[in-house]
């Protein structure tokens, strides 16, 4: 019963394997094929893991550890060099490729959007939509930006009062 088992569980690891190898090739995003690799980490540890139950030894023990760091250590990595997209930065292009047939107003509301945007990576036609693939990525990647941003004013703010206290002086 216990190598039935044992087989079921291989069978179903080197399936896992063989899905996140060909998600590493096929992409369609770098996001897809870092959580791929990932993947592919976890289920080498995993098979690892099983080895070590079924012989019973510990000799794999410092390789499970060292992919699990790997694999952590190389997500969070990655995270730090996601770009934010952000619906109100993009500006799609109208499908006839001119923008003559758009009312002025919405002309002007874009360009007011994009005007001191930072320019970011071209998006799906459902830009109004959040890639849900990336949307961790996007929220760590915001809020370290937002943190830098808030950081920067209070600086520049402080900056400023104290050079408007020397001119009253």
């Amino acid at each position: 019963m216990l190598e039935t088992a044992l087989l079921i569980t291989e069978a179903l690891l080197g399936a896992a394997a063989l899905c996140a190898v060909v998600r590493v090739f096929r992409g369609p995003s770098v996001l897809d094929r870092v959580i791929a690799v990932d993947v592919t980490l976890l289920v080498v540890s995993s098979m690892l893991l099983v080895d070590m139950i079924a012989r019973d030894h510990r000799d794999f023990v410092l390789f499970v550890i060292a992919g699990a760091m790997i694999g952590f250590l190389g997500a969070v990595a990655i995270a730090r060099f996601v770009p934010v997209r952000r619906t109100e930065q993009v500006a799609r292009p109208h499908p006839s490729g001119a923008a003559a047939d758009q009312p002025s107003t919405a002309r002007t509301a874009r360009t007011a959007r994009t005007a001191g945007a930072e320019p970011s990576r071209p998006t799906s036609e459902a830009a109004d939509e959040e890639d849900p693939s990336t949307s961790w990525f996007t929220a760590l990647a915001r809020s370290r930006r937002e943190e830098q941003r808030r950081a920067d004013a209070r600086r520049e703010h402080e900056a400023d009062s104290g050079a408007h206290r020397g001119e009253e002086e």
